[in-house]
């Protein structure tokens, strides 16, 4: 079997149903991509079984929970990593041609973000998963409104975690308008000047909104006013792209490709990074850092382990394992349903160890491998029935060959 599996052709179903690494592809971001989701499952795994401010799992007065309650800052990974991929892209065909072509640009993108959202979009709001109920009240206006990706300024209230989708989005159609222009400058004093602009302005923005007088105290207020919208939001986004510039120029920056300044520069970040999230649970409380630079902060620390990386520092090996590699392939996929596979979780757990709440730790444990398990299993679904064909149609399996 494993040989007839081996030998199969390209265009055959078990070439097909695998996660083939691209030629172009760096392994250690995708170690990056798949720490990135894996921290966003494990913070939605928690949140139905903890009450904001209160201990999950105390062990000697900290909770033991809070690196889950803290996977939120994945997200904040993803905007970078996507940051510098997009920016890169972009830098690597202007250097190369002197222009970028949009129609091309646009419709990879296209291409890798439609079809498997607008898939996950229509099959939640269809009411077509099990135990995961959209509430009908204006049910089309929603959908429209999620379909043109303005979720980030509008009730993000499908699938709550389409957030994100709107800002990326945002991004995505900005980037070359910003980017080229920026890089058509001839000074590159001018260009990180303009670029070193662009990443402050998030924090400009919510400085202005705090310096309005309003009250932003809860989580709720929070995520609607500082967090979501994309104005408020690119942080993360912004710094990506400030790394891929720095990484064009690592040839006069020296410094950038010493061996010990990439070893700081990924444990500097990783050490900022773990101590935000392994503290204490972030947002419980809203204060002012919280309000005005924790994002900024988040996104530079972020920045500086992914160049760190970039330059040959940090655990490369592990973060190029090839078991991380499917979790990064998976990475989108598992994003868009996770969430939507939480309340079939929760009936399972129910039904297996026969209550749920109040929630406990056992309860936990059981429900876990389910949330796993359904989550993976939607993604591969939505992975292989949809996106993979659509980022590249050559590779559509032959029925025929299959079938021999």
């Amino acid at each position: 079997m494993g040989r007839a599996l081996a030998a199969a052709r390209p265009g055959s179903w078990p070439a097909y149903l695998t996660f083939p690494r691209n030629a172009d592809a760096i392994a250690a971001l995708d170690g990056l991509r798949a720490a990135a989701i894996l921290l966003v499952l494990a913070r939605h795994a928690i949140t139905p079984f903890r009450e904001t401010g209160e201990m999950f799992f105390p062990i000697l007065g900290w909770d033991a929970a809070t690196p889950l309650v803290n996977g939120w800052i994945g997200v904040d990974l993803f905007f970078v990593l996507s940051g510098f991929l997009i920016a890169r892209g972009l830098i690597r065909r202007f250097d190369a041609t002197g222009t970028v072509s949009l129609q091309q640009y646009f419709a990879r993108r296209a291409l890798r973000i439609l079809p498997a959202y607008y898939a996950m979009l229509f099959v939640a709001s269809a009411g077509l998963i099990p135990f995961f109920a959209v509430a009908p009240d204006m049910l089309g206006l929603r959908v429209a409104y999620h379909a043109l990706f303005l979720q980030d300024y509008l009730p993000s209230n499908i699938v709550i975690a389409f957030w994100s989708l709107g800002v990326e989005e945002k991004f995505y159609i900005a980037a070359p308008f910003v980017l080229i222009p920026m890089l058509r400058l001839k000074r590159r004093q001018v260009q990180y000047a303009v670029l070193t602009a662009l990443v402050l302005t998030p924090l400009a923005f919510r400085l202005n909104v705090m310096t309005g007088g309003a009250v932003v105290a809860d989580y709720e207020t929070f995520f609607r006013t500082l967090r979501s919208p994309f104005h408020r939001g690119f942080d993360g986004l912004a710094v990506g792209v400030l790394a891929a510039l720095l990484w064009r120029d690592r040839v006069r920056l020296t410094w950038l490709t010493d061996p010990r300044c990439a070893e700081t520069l990924f444990w500097t970040g990783a050490a900022v990074i773990g101590w935000l999230w392994l503290r204490a649970p972030m947002l419980d409380a809203i204060d002012p850092f919280d309000r005005t630079f924790l994002q900024l902060v988040l996104a530079l620390a972020f920045g500086a382990v992914l160049l760190g990386v970039m330059a040959g520092g940090g655990p490369r090996h592990l973060l190029g394992a090839k078991a991380l590699n499917p979790v990064a392939k998976l990475s989108y996929c598992l994003y868009l349903v996770h969430m939507a596979a939480i309340p079939a979780a929760i009936a399972g757990a129910e039904a297996f160890s026969g209550q749920f709440f109040p929630p406990t730790i056992p309860a936990f444990a059981v429900f876990i491998p389910i949330y796993v398990c359904a989550s993976v299993l939607g993604a591969l679904v939505l992975h292989f029935g949809v996106e993979k064909p659509f980022l590249n149609p050559r590779i559509r399996p032959d029925v025929s060959a299959g079938r021999r």
